[in-house]
């Protein structure tokens, strides 16, 4: 019994069968499957356990262990059972009798794993479980004894001290070191690890190109678990980390090309249009440090011209003492010209709505998004345009001295102002 439930088993010869009284409701039914032999139930919280006694021959002649859910009206069968006497339930532990074996067997509903709790025993008389400990009376060479076990549901420590999380590196050859708890099975990437009587433990696992996330697990006696995931970025080209700023690049400018190379090289950057024509060769051959390091460019092409607004690709290939290529990386980016916004007239000055709207005219450099705003001291009034696009050369719109509203502007001083983007950034 336990709260309001009462299971007990009810039958004659090889046909018994599980029942679960709900005493609140006044309601009886069974549990156990139809067919069969069941005995021995046993009730905790929202979970009844009881055997399947062997009978006849093949499948009939298992012994299972059966865990009804009172709460989900679910069944669950757990096969390669011998028990011998009633299961006992606390929490998610069930623990019975295998008396061929001479050991108190355990079952977890959490992790669903088997396991002898206790040394072998020429017999077994009784057994109990409340909370995290476990006694018996047990009978060891020829001596009578009660014993009792205290579970262990702790996580054991495990401290990874390398690599770190997020390691870049160029070798293919990772150690993974750490420690945990004594006696614990420490797993990397699912293999299983050496560890010392102090839990230390130091493995070399080979990485892959790019991201690899090395799993590292420790799984103590009493079956408890502990992990940890460390991600480790592998380059086996020699350079990489290939960043171009400003973004996009501002020709006229300049941009700076940065780089990081995994070992000593001689280095050379270039830049080629969006056909993949050579466009300017920014460095040859410059002998390098391992490390961070970079290049200025000016925008312009190996004539001395400033290249027009487009996207250009920047590539980075190092080479060792003999020439070989050890190392390529490159990047698409967007380059284009600061528009430059000249010739800025308005007519007339001051002007009276009541006559006409005012007259601004302006020229930008380049092909643009133009916006425009109409200010006052109190902030802005109304957005003329935004993001309009403009070839370059000279262009005008008009104000008619109305707000956002449609409503006609008070007397006093109003200022505009004019913004021009490039057009190739939005492309």
């Amino acid at each position: 019994i336990y709260g309001d439930y009462i299971a007990y088993g009810n039958g004659q010869g090889t046909e018994t069968k599980i029942f679960l009284v709900n005493i609140a409701a006044k309601t009886t039914k069974q549990i156990s499957p139809t067919g069969g032999d069941y005995a021995r139930p046993s009730i905790y919280g929202e979970n009844v356990v009881f055997f399947k006694r062997g009978q006849g021959a093949g499948t009939e002649k298992e012994r299972r262990l059966y865990v009804y859910n009172i709460l989900k009206a679910t069944l669950e069968a757990v096969h390669g059972v011998n028990g011998t006497g009633q299961p006992v339930i606390y929490e998610d532990r069930i623990v019975w009798l295998d008396e061929a074996a001479g050991k108190l067997m355990e079952y977890r509903l959490t992790t669903k794993n088997i396991r002898p709790v206790t040394p072998n025993f020429s017999k077994i008389a009784g057994f109990d479980l409340h909370g995290k400990r476990l006694v018996w009376a047990g009978n060891r060479n020829g001596q009578w004894g009660l014993y009792a076990i205290l579970f262990d549901d702790l996580a054991p420590d495990l401290t990874v001290t390398e690599p770190a999380d997020n390691l870049r590196t160029y070798n293919s050859l990772m150690a993974v070191a750490g420690f945990t708890e004594p006696g614990s099975t420490v797993k990397i990437n699912g293999t299983t690890a050496a560890t010392d009587t102090a839990g230390n433990f130091n493995q070399v696992v080979e990485l892959s190109t790019g991201a690899n996330v090395i799993t590292i697990s420790s799984a103590d006696k009493a079956g408890n678990t502990a992990g940890v995931n460390r991600t480790v970025y592998y380059y086996d080209d020699k350079v990489y980390d290939l960043e171009i700023s400003p973004d996009p690049v501002i020709l006229g400018s300049g941009a700076y090309i940065q780089y990081t190379l995994a070992r000593k090289g001689s280095v050379t950057v270039k830049v080629f249009d969006a056909r993949g024509n050579l466009v300017r060769t920014v460095s040859n051959s410059l002998g390098q440090n391992a490390g961070a390091a970079g290049v200025s460019w000016d925008g312009k092409n190996d004539s001395g011209s400033l290249v027009p607004d487009g996207k250009y690709k920047f590539v980075v290939e190092t080479r060792d003492e003999a020439g070989k290529l050890i190392g390529r990386v490159e990047k698409e980016h967007l380059a284009a010209r600061y528009p430059r916004i000249t010739d800025v007239t308005d007519t007339p000055d001051p002007f009276n709505p009541a006559g006409g709207p005012v007259t601004i005219k302006y020229t930008v450099s380049s092909d643009s998004l133009v916006t425009m705003n109409i200010m006052n001291s109190s902030g802005p009034v109304r957005t003329i345009m935004y993001n309009e696009p403009k070839s370059a050369g000279n262009h005008s719109v008009q104000w008619d001295g109305r707000d956002a509203q449609g409503n006609a502007v008070g007397d006093g001083p109003y200022a505009y102002q004019i913004e021009a983007v490039s057009s190739t950034v939005y492309d």
